[in-house]
């Protein structure tokens, strides 16, 4: 199993537990997203690619230091997925 936390700036989501620990970062993005467009929408960019803005925690570890987007995640991994603010 799978720990997920969703920052509020992105969306309500909120925390989850995904059964199915042998998926990507990538196939946990898609699900998430099959359950909230607005998470899709502050997430990804127009070409489906992960925004700029958007930090992934495996683990307190950056994902794109555990492989990026194909790294397979494990059980009892935690994961946060955080937005990037700015203002002034």
């Amino acid at each position: 199993m799978v720990n997920v936390e969703v920052s509020k700036a992105i969306c309500d989501i909120g925390t989850r537990q995904i059964e199915n620990s042998n998926i990507t970062i990538s196939e946990m993005l898609n699900l998430l997203s099959q359950e909230s467009e607005v998470f899709r929408r502050n997430v990804f960019t127009e070409e489906n690619e992960i925004s700029s803005h958007i930090l992934i925690f495996v683990n307190s570890s950056d994902y794109r230091a555990k492989g990026g987007a194909d790294y397979v995640l494990n059980d009892n991994d935690d994961i946060k997925i955080l937005a990037l603010l700015g203002g002034g």
